[in-house]
């Protein structure tokens, strides 16, 4: 069932932000302007010495990441395995962040375009050939934001949609770096507003990239996500009833050296039954489960801090039944 929709939050900038601007957009800085000297493939000995000692000194990072890692795989995984997989996913993270920045560098960007290989592409083109638009779907899986750049660079019509950064601050760090590096990334404030921007985007047959991996607060529909109900945006699903263009799973995948590989799936199929509500919740979850199992074969690849069951069903609440394992969120 869907939520109730809430206008979205006013953010006050206080001293503690502005502190917290000037550290960030310095770190910024000098990280960037130390990536127009040192190549990006010197940067992934340092990521990776980065993310082992964040990995021994940051304890609340660490429980937020196990939480997680014990929300989704209960007793499937040892507790050794849950550590090791923290570890790797760490490593992963600092270097995908390197990679987002880095590639404001001319000579990275270039590097970094030609370190990704496509497979799939054949299913990219024959669903633009319908004339209707391609609704992409991702997570947050592998160095994600680099699936624009190298898509844009290959002559695909593709925009990125998402929620601007509530922080003022930081939203006008990121969105000016983001236009450095020639991301064509789409903000937008309300669903409203997100789903009326995509509708033209359609329109004009492009591709629109939709991350679906994250907890929905007000709007979202409750479909299972590693056998739990997880709030998910129902933004795919009225896309594609609305409009009728295929929706595309478009995962980014690191390799062990660094390179990465690009998939892109055929469209997705759905069963529908004619009912609105339940056609939404069906290709959400096949869209939800599509993603699931991406985790599943690459933990390690997984943006495992995402508060992903924050938000509790409203009959689970009212029974008393919330499992305490959610608590932490």
């Amino acid at each position: 069932m869907a939520q109730k929709r809430s206008r979205p939050k006013v953010y006050t900038v206080g001293l503690k932000d502005y502190i917290a601007y000037f550290f960030e957009r310095l770190f910024l800085a000098c990280f960037i302007f130390f990536t127009r000297f040192i190549p990006i493939t010197y940067l992934y000995p340092a990521a990776a010495r980065i993310g082992k000692i964040g990995a021994v000194l940051s304890p609340a990072y660490k429980q937020r990441i196990l939480g997680n890692l014990n929300l989704a795989f209960g007793k499937e995984k040892k507790t050794r395995e849950k550590l090791a997989l923290y570890r790797e996913a760490t490593i992963n993270t600092i270097k995908n962040y390197f990679e987002m920045l880095a590639v404001i560098n001319a000579l990275n960007k270039r590097y970094l375009n030609s370190a990704i290989q496509i497979e799939g592409r054949e299913n990219l083109e024959a669903s633009l050939k319908k004339g209707k638009g391609v609704i992409a779907v991702g997570g947050h899986l592998g160095s994600f934001t680099l699936v624009g750049i190298k898509l844009q660079e290959q002559g695909f019509p593709f925009h990125t949609v998402g929620r601007g950064i509530t922080d003022p601050l930081r939203r006008n760090v990121y969105e000016k770096y983001r236009r450095e590096q020639g991301q064509p990334f789409i903000y937008t404030r309300t669903s409203r507003e997100a789903f009326n921007i995509t509708l033209q985007v359609l329109k004009q047959n492009e591709i629109i990239f939709l991350i679906t991996d994250e907890n929905r607060r007000f709007g979202g529909v409750f479909v299972d996500f590693f056998n739990r109900p997880a709030s998910t945006t129902p933004g795919p699903a009225l896309l594609h009833l609305r409009t009728g263009a295929d929706i595309i799973p478009i995962i980014l995948l690191r390799n062990p050296d660094n390179t990465h590989k690009l998939i892109i799936e055929p469209p997705l199929s759905f069963s529908y039954k004619g009912n609105h509500e339940e056609d939404v919740k069906e290709i959400t979850q096949v869209i939800t489960q599509k993603i699931e199992e991406y985790i599943r074969k690459y933990p390690t690849q997984w943006m495992w801090t995402n508060r992903r069951w924050r938000t509790r069903p409203s009959e689970e609440k009212a029974k008393g039944k919330t499992d305490p394992a959610y608590r932490r969120y």
